[in-house]
């Protein structure tokens, strides 16, 4: 069987048309609909990986920031403690060297015990801090020897027995 389909294009004329020529056009007209939308759905999902990978770049980016933020701060950090170690060392030497000089013609010098060395030089005793500075003059004959095996010479709250006569 034939269908027809009369449809009216205007008062004077009709077409005839076979009805499996319309449902083919309505199919194109429908593919090409759904041809559309996949096309609309590509280009919404390419849009939204470009913008995925721009905020993982954009994160990426922030992240090398931070890290080469922290690792210029460890520079610092490190240029200042070398700096500090290296001023210390200096200070060291200077030490070592106001000591050596103080030292220079001394005949002993025992430990240091708060921070005071006990010198001996021609016979008399003094004292020397650990800057090298004498500051207990060389002029005393005598310290005492010890007690509950210590000696008394050395420094305890500030204070030392020395004899200034023998």
């Amino acid at each position: 069987l034939r269908k027809n389909l009369i449809i009216g294009v205007d008062e004077e004329q009709d077409v005839d048309l076979d009805f499996t020529e319309v449902n083919a056009a309505f199919v194109r007209a429908e593919e090409e609909k759904e041809r559309q939308r996949r096309l609309e759905e590509e280009k919404r999902k390419k849009a939204e990986e470009a913008e995925r990978k721009k905020r993982e770049l954009e994160e990426a980016a922030r992240r090398r920031s931070i890290e080469e933020e922290k690792r210029k701060e460890l520079e610092a950090a490190e240029r200042m403690r070398i700096e500090a170690e290296r001023r210390k060392i200096k200070e060291e030497a200077e030490r070592r060297q106001r000591i050596a000089t103080a030292l220079d013609g001394v005949d002993e010098c025992r430990g240091f015990c708060e921070g005071m060395a006990l010198i001996k030089k021609d016979g008399k005793y003094g004292f020397m801090d650990i800057a090298g500075n004498v500051v207990i003059p060389i002029q005393y004959n005598d310290v005492c020897e010890y007690s509950e095996h210590k000696y008394l010479y050395n420094f305890h709250e500030g204070l030392a027995c020395i004899c200034k006569n023998g």
